[in-house]
């Protein structure tokens, strides 16, 4: 349970001093439990996280049900307040400065006796992060576990959180979109800054139904005449593509972006896994796009974007 500390208040200090030297679950008897529940998942996998699951959060799952789905994320998201929002992006914007000075650089050289010598750093390709949420909620966590790893240019990062008696927590989720990705926080702060000014979006997913942030994009256009969205779907048949004219299958590839911004003085603003950008990048530069005129995440694949010029 949440414990409250107000320093002005006379009992502080022995309040503090209580805190400090409360319990910690170290004992023997919580490592041998938890020796037990890694060792039964391993064996027995989703049927093992499903009944676990009922066991200690109280929420039945299937094989079907353990991901959560876009469309649960944006009704939780939704439930944010604007003032929580706000506190999140700036808390990920400030985590994302800290760890880009972090990001250590590569080196080569040529040695008197010709031999090339050097070293590399080079990112896992896929993290899986959890984040707790038996007791209290830690959007925190989400930040300062996913956005070292999109620093350092981690491309795929799986997610897990309990949901207590089905819960989901809203701040929980809504960092999840802000550290993995800064799609929204770039979409609104072009939006903010160039509101008379075309813009134009286009979101590449896997389907519909794995889409986070659809509804708050699809709201961002009906309340914005100047913003078109796209959504590019890449794994869905092209027979349940809807045909309204603003969905397609495939990758987000440079034909797409020429065909829907034929505009050769529009601003680019992009982001996504490493051999994306870098590809989307130097096709942009081969069109005889400024390097001006594109903008795409400070952090990760800059080195590489720049190599590429």
């Amino acid at each position: 349970m949440p414990v409250t500390l107000d320093a002005s208040a006379p009992d502080f200090e022995a309040a503090f001093d209580k805190l400090l030297n409360a319990k910690r679950e170290d004992s023997p008897d919580v490592d041998a439990v938890v020796a037990d529940i890694i060792a039964d998942v391993r064996a027995r996998g989703d049927a093992a996280v499903i009944e676990l699951s009922q066991k200690f959060d109280r929420v039945t799952l299937t094989p079907a049900t353990l991901r959560i789905t876009a469309a649960e994320v944006d009704a939780a998201v939704a439930e944010v307040s604007p003032e929580d929002r706000r506190a999140l992006e700036l808390a990920a914007d400030r985590i994302r400065a800290y760890h880009a000075r972090q990001l250590p650089d590569d080196a080569e050289w040529t040695d008197p006796d010709g031999a090339t010598l050097g070293w590399r750093w080079t990112p896992v390709s896929a993290a899986g992060l959890y984040v707790p949420g038996g007791l209290a909620s830690y959007p925190s966590s989400v930040l300062m576990n996913a956005i070292p790893a999109k620093v350092a240019g981690v491309e795929r990062l799986a997610m897990v959180v309990p949901t207590p008696d089905g819960v989901l927590n809203p701040l929980v989720l809504l960092a999840a979109g802000i550290g993995i990705t800064p799609i929204m926080s770039i979409l609104k702060t072009t939006l903010d800054a160039m509101p008379d000014r075309e813009t134009i979006l286009i979101h590449g997913c896997l389907t519909d139904e794995v889409q986070p942030f659809k509804t708050a994009i699809d709201e961002l256009a009906s309340t914005h005449p100047n913003l078109n969205v796209h959504y590019r779907y890449s794994d869905v048949a092209q027979d349940d593509v809807p045909s309204d004219g603003n969905c397609s299958v495939g990758m987000v590839d440079a034909e797409l972006i020429e065909s829907l911004v034929p505009d050769r003085h529009a601003d680019y603003y992009f982001c996504g896994p490493k051999p994306f950008m870098i590809n989307i990048y130097q096709d942009l530069l081969m069109w005889g796009i400024p390097a001006t005129q594109v903008h795409f995440e400070f952090f990760g694949p800059r080195q590489d974007l720049e190599k590429a010029a």
